[in-house]
């Protein structure tokens, strides 16, 4: 921030034992426009990060120091792309990787109103969140299993453990949770006060679904003691959208037949405008992904996993398993440290040129601009989405020309969209 724009050149030296240094040549380029912090950027961002995925791929004990320092690295990595979504498990045996473990504890008698509520665990990593990520978009108390044939679709179960503590569950054993349905009245109350102690009242979400939204009454139950409080899904349209969901990242592209308030997602999983799947993916593809999700009106794209290592389903108590991921690593994990990968660079790179396009949009549409600059600003984003439009949505069958023919003249639409940005901005026709 704050560097004299202009063209700067220099090296950068790379060595390795045995090997004879490398010099590689860098030409750094800085156009007169200041992008706002990544947690104010205008895209919805949902990378989530995976607490559980981190502690099993390190193989450190759970919620122990070095685990919490692994969380840390983690958030900071998101907090540089303005990752929005956050999702802590209250069942157990979700899609999240967490087995037997939850991050709000109970203990009591389930079967009266005597019971009290641990959340102790949620509001470290909150903590955390806010320090990295500021105030997310959404938080997401994980209450139902999110997928699978025959899901119960929030029809839970309580188990004790050895300390006393009762923990939302999906297995058999334990207390029946539809026998015990004020539970989730008790749940839904504290939360609410947890959330509005920090002032992110306004944020929280019951979740996480896919297809299938819960059973009727669980959603009642959770309008009835929280009103204010509604859903997060994702997955296919599915015959329409319940009216209680106010977040989701939606597989294939849908009509406009969305309800009022929502953010919408897409969702790179498959058949939409991107199909990402583990391993075999240029990464070139993640440069192209914010932008094809404004193109076609959505406010950004999810579902993809920061750190998830194996974890993801890992334990989940649903036959048939839950809908997976394209992308559940774009961290790694080695030897007590959270790196960064050339996929998640690029995609951040990505997202802050999908801020640019919204800020030129927005002086496009201001009405503030001359006939001439608003032509100019119309024919660079049709230019841009016209060059990669021919990419296809597949990569199944990746051929030679393509993969190296599609990322040409990046360099060059990055350079004329940030001097665009650079010229509006010293009009002085945006202050």
């Amino acid at each position: 921030a704050g560097a004299a724009p202009g063209v700067y050149r220099g090296k950068v030296t790379v060595t390795a034992a045995g090997q004879v240094p490398a010099e590689i040549p860098v030409l750094l380029r800085v156009e007169a426009f200041d992008l706002p912090a990544p947690a104010d950027f205008a895209a919805d961002v949902w990378i989530e990060q995976a607490p559980y995925g981190l502690a099993h791929t390190a193989g450190v004990e759970l919620w122990s120091e070095a685990h919490w320092d692994l969380i840390r690295q983690s958030l900071s990595h998101l907090g540089r792309i303005g990752a929005d979504v956050v999702h802590i498990p209250v069942l157990q045996f979700t899609e999240f990787g967490n087995e037997s473990d939850a991050m709000v504890r109970w203990s009591g008698d389930p079967a009266t109103e005597n019971v009290r509520l641990d959340f102790s665990l949620m509001n470290r990593y909150l903590d955390l969140v806010a320090d990295t990520l500021g105030k997310p978009r959404a938080v997401s108390l994980v209450v139902m299993q999110g997928g699978g044939l025959d899901q119960r679709l929030g029809g839970g179960r309580f188990q004790m453990d050895e300390s006393n503590t009762v923990l939302f569950t999906d297995r058999d054993e334990g207390v029946d949770l539809l026998e015990h349905r004020h539970l989730y009245g008790i749940l839904a109350r504290h939360a609410v006060e947890q959330f509005r102690r920090r002032g992110w009242e306004d944020v929280l979400h019951w979740g996480h679904y896919w297809d299938h939204p819960p059973q009727g009454w669980l959603i009642d139950a959770m309008a009835q003691h929280a009103p204010d409080v509604y859903w997060i899904r994702s997955g296919h349209i599915a015959g329409g959208i319940h009216q209680r969901v106010r977040a989701q990242s939606e597989i294939f592209p849908s009509g406009w037949d969305r309800p009022d308030g929502a953010v919408h997602a897409l969702n790179p999983r498959a058949h939409c405008h991107y199909h990402f799947l583990e391993g075999y993916f240029p990464p070139f593809s993640f440069r192209l992904l914010p932008e094809r999700a404004m193109y076609t009106r959505y406010t950004g794209f999810g579902r993809m996993g920061a750190d998830f290592g194996r974890s993801w389903g890992r334990g989940v108590n649903v036959r048939g398993g839950v809908a997976d991921f394209g992308t559940k690593n774009l961290l790694w994990v080695r030897n007590g440290r959270v790196h960064t990968s050339q996929r998640f660079e690029v995609l951040r790179e990505a997202v802050q040129e999908a801020e640019v396009i919204a800020f030129l949009q927005r002086a496009r549409a201001s009405g503030r601009l001359d006939q001439g600059r608003t032509a100019r600003i119309q024919e660079l984003l049709d230019r841009r989405i016209g060059e990669t439009s021919y990419v296809p949505a597949y990569f199944f069958h990746f051929n030679s020309w393509i993969q190296h023919d599609h990322p040409q003249r990046w360099q060059q639409r990055s350079i004329a969209l940030y001097r665009m940005a650079a010229e509006i901005a010293a009009s002085g026709a945006m202050r």
